[in-house]
């Protein structure tokens, strides 16, 4: 269940990010809560940033961080099964 919490904390800590970090999740299709939820939480699919072309090391712990964030506050608020942990490469 997506709450509006999830929806607000996914857009703040989006903002947050570098540009190179926000084209790279357009990249994936993950420009909203709904995308991230349905790809990486519901499908509990791991992202391996760094095999994405343009994204170094920098912007993969970036973005692995991203997602950390966004996974914990929905498992905290939503209950979800513990997924994988997200590779830092």
């Amino acid at each position: 269940m997506i709450k509006n919490t999830d929806h607000f904390y996914f857009e703040k800590e989006l903002s947050k990010l570098s540009s190179r970090a926000k084209n790279l999740l357009d990249d994936l299709k993950i420009n909203d809560y709904f995308s991230f939820y349905e790809k990486v939480i519901k499908n509990q699919e791991v992202i391996e940033y760094r095999m994405i072309r343009n994204c170094g090391k920098k912007t993969a712990s970036e973005l692995i961080e991203f997602s950390q964030k966004i996974i914990a506050t929905a498992q905290s608020e939503n209950d979800f099964l513990v997924l994988k942990k997200l590779p830092i490469n």
